[in-house]
């Protein structure tokens, strides 16, 4: 995706015209695991994409 898009680009208002958003949901008790992949993520594609982390999951009870 990243090779079709490129850079982020943003207009005057700042809301992101190109470029891509990584969505990543942060699920409970796998913060090791989370933090692996914003690292990975980091290290491989910089500021070249927008990490967008979620932490709305919410388990279903029975």
């Amino acid at each position: 995706m990243l090779s079709l898009t490129g850079e982020p680009v943003f207009d005057e208002k700042g809301m992101l015209q190109k470029g891509v958003i990584v969505r990543h949901l942060l699920l409970p008790g796998h913060k090791r695991n989370a933090r692996e992949v914003i690292e990975y993520i980091h290290q491989n594609y910089g500021d070249r994409v927008i990490l967008s982390l979620m932490n709305q999951y919410t388990p279903l009870r029975d």
